[in-house]
């Protein structure tokens, strides 16, 4: 919102400066001091601001790739910048892919490897464990403190060949991730290839580690922990008894009858959570949305995302809902069926404080530990909900508890409230409140 108000002050200000430059023109073309005008009438560029509010990559994005070895490449950009957040608060992360396919914030998600995770007023990274001849398209995010993105411009390199001495990596050594579980991952590779060993004698041996530091064979032997030992001709492998909800680095080793040793490109994954994570937004009055109550929804989903991003970016999430009760069919009880919510997970905070063992638990009169105790909010919160999670209806106003809709911010309406000191019933259904109060929302990620 506040970069909404920047850009349209901005705006309004490049328009007067047109009007004000188009005016000093035109008196200065019927004017003997055509020249002692426009010199006063000099005006300041101002750069051009992304519609949507995202930070610009320095240099025009463009990414420089430095010192190229067999197995790795350095990489540098110029710092970008925000309207709202320090240059030295900007975030970098750093993707690399076998194809093209890496342009956008998006793209790079979906397609490309991690290079370099979320990392704080970066200038630089090493791509590390490459395969040699081999050519990589690598690609830059940047990510301001509201958590909107931009990507650099997407450059190539291509690593120095090496000799026939060491086994070669299949498919540039990229490895791939199958069914992840809260406690699994399944990992996926092509057969490497060697000069003097068939391809059916080559061994593997996969390694986990907490941190990306098994980039190379001689890495992983030292920091890495052994998931399959050395084992002939294989492609998959599954590491189990991992922590739900934790990034975890992978990376495969392969030897040759020579005991040669070369490494595929280390990936991360994420295992699934075993919880659904509660948390609330900064507190708004129950005007939440001017739209209709089909779309009431999206924006008050949208307080959550926002949230998710600015506050909790390391929850291991995917899906983000706004835990309020709107109508009688979209309301908290009803969410599971609405927008899948598992119901067979704990129901924990931020921290990790658990407060229902299940979604059952959490809608049946009370909670293990309130809100304040379990870092999920400090003060009063929108529900318009029940007990149950069901939403609240008077004989004297249906829409009288959720401040017509999530629609009125005047003492006139009024909204049903949870508190956050407490565990019984009023945890959630704690009586109705004036819609121009602040109140937090709470919301909900899995």
């Amino acid at each position: 919102m506040r970069k909404k108000l920047i850009l349209s002050s901005l705006r309004i200000v490049l328009g007067v400066l047109v009007i004000v430059t188009m005016s000093v023109m035109a008196q200065s073309c019927f004017s003997d001091d055509f020249d002692q005008t426009m010199k006063f009438e000099t005006l300041p560029i101002i750069p051009a601001i992304p519609e949507d509010g995202s930070p610009v990559p320095g240099n025009g994005g463009i990414i420089t790739a430095g010192s190229i070895t067999e197995t790795g490449v350095e990489l540098s950009w110029m710092p970008g910048e925000d309207e709202l957040t320090p240059q030295d608060d900007l975030e970098y992360r750093v993707y690399l892919s076998l194809s093209n396919n890496i342009s956008t914030p998006v793209l790079a998600e979906a397609n490309g490897t991690v290079v370099a995770d979320w990392t704080r007023d970066i200038v630089s990274a090493d791509a590390e464990g490459l395969m040699p001849g081999t050519t990589y398209y690598f690609i830059v995010v940047v990510r301001d403190g509201d958590g909107n993105m931009a990507a650099y411009q997407t450059v190539s390199a291509t690593t120095l060949t090496a000799s026939d001495e060491f086994p070669v990596p299949g498919n540039g050594g990229i490895i791939t991730n199958g069914v992840i579980s809260t406690t699994s991952v399944q990992l996926n590779w092509t057969r490497a290839e060697d000069a003097q060993t068939p391809q059916s004698e080559l061994m593997y041996c996969v390694y986990r580690s907490s941190s990306n530091n098994i980039s190379t064979p001689e890495l992983a032997l030292a920091n890495g922990t052994v998931v399959t030992d050395w084992t002939q001709d294989i492609v998959t492998a599954v590491s189990n008894g991992l922590t739900p909800g934790t990034s975890y680095y992978f990376n495969v080793v392969v030897r040759d009858s020579d005991s040669n040793t070369s490494a595929y490109v280390t990936v991360s994954v994420t295992t699934q959570s075993d919880a659904v994570y509660m948390f609330a937004t900064d507190t708004h009055t129950g005007n939440l949305t001017t739209t209709t109550t089909a779309s009431a929804r999206a924006d008050i989903d949208d307080y959550c995302v926002d949230a998710k991003s600015a506050l909790y970016p390391t929850l291991p999430c995917l899906n983000v809902r706004a835990f309020i009760s709107i109508t009688t069919s979209d309301c908290i009880a009803a969410m599971p069926g609405n927008f899948g919510v598992p119901t067979g997970k704990r129901i924990v905070g931020p921290t990790g404080t658990e407060i229902a063992t299940s979604w059952t638990d959490l809608l049946d009169g009370s909670i293990l530990e309130n809100l304040k105790n379990a870092d999920i909010a400090q003060n009063k919160w929108w529900s318009g909900s029940d007990y149950t999670g069901k939403y609240l209806v008077t004989d004297a106003c249906v829409a009288c508890n959720t401040c017509t809709g999530w629609t009125v911010g005047t003492n006139a309406s009024q909204g049903e409230t949870g508190t956050t000191n407490k565990t019984d019933s009023t945890w959630i259904d704690d009586g109705p409140d004036n819609c121009n109060n602040s109140r937090h929302v709470l919301c909900v990620c899995w």
